[in-house]
């Protein structure tokens, strides 16, 4: 087959195993751009996870969307919640732009327990934008968990500070249970994409359409883009 993708958010997802009855998870939702998206797209049942109050509430108000007010984390509890001017910045690790308005307190929450609360055993498409917070949600997933997703999609934090090492510790951990994993972005991991292949085999071609084509060809789109928009300026 030949692999159909598909950017929101600056993230990239896979549209060729997502359906009608599948079920869409967004962790770090913002103001709910990239799970709107994949509603309007697919028609699938769509859950959105975020921290921020005001964000949530907002949240809560969307037609079709299942809306929960938690921090994505390593564990059950609180903590406190950096709450920034951007509110794509705001995080539950200190972050390093510099624009804290304010801290609060939150809930926290694990994968494991996310998914026993809103009582759903498969997700199709977890997306994870937790701002720092992804490397404890992943070392917390138990490896029956972490076989289950069909495709993930990652904005790993390097440019805020989360060492190198430990995303490509997570990346082959992945890799160790079935998934191949493409990193789509060039200068961070903001957009690293995994396929269970064990749910959804693919052949070496497809890989490498994935890998070296497609990859490549929106490279050039996004640079064009911005060239665009300087000369616009």
């Amino acid at each position: 087959m030949t692999l159909k993708f598909l950017q929101t958010e600056n993230h990239t997802i896979c549209r060729s195993f997502l359906r009608a009855d599948s079920t869409n998870l967004d962790l770090g939702s913002n103001k709910g751009h990239f799970i709107r998206a994949m509603h309007a797209t697919f028609g699938c049942r769509c859950f959105t996870v975020e921290p921020n109050p005001e964000l949530f509430n907002k949240l809560a108000s969307l037609p079709q969307i299942e809306a929960l007010n938690y921090a994505v984390s390593g564990a059950r509890g609180e903590a406190v919640f950096n709450v920034a001017a951007n509110n794509e910045a705001s995080s539950l690790p200190s972050s390093d732009h510099g624009d804290e308005q304010c801290t609060i307190n939150v809930k926290t929450i694990d994968l494991v327990g996310l998914l026993q609360e809103i009582k759903v055993s498969h997700i199709d498409l977890p997306k994870v934008d937790i701002e720092g917070a992804e490397i404890a949600m992943f070392d917390a997933m138990p490896d029956n968990l972490a076989r289950s997703f069909d495709q993930i999609t990652v904005e790993f934090h390097d440019f805020c500070g989360i060492p190198v090492a430990e995303i490509e510790r997570i990346m082959n951990r992945f890799r160790r249970l079935g998934y191949c994993v493409i990193k789509f972005s060039r200068q961070t991991y903001g957009d690293v994409w995994f396929l269970n292949t064990r749910a959804h085999p693919i052949s070496q071609l497809d890989f490498s359409y994935a890998k070296f084509v497609y990859r490549n060809l929106t490279g050039a789109r996004r640079v064009l883009a911005r060239s665009f928009s300087a000369r616009a300026q």
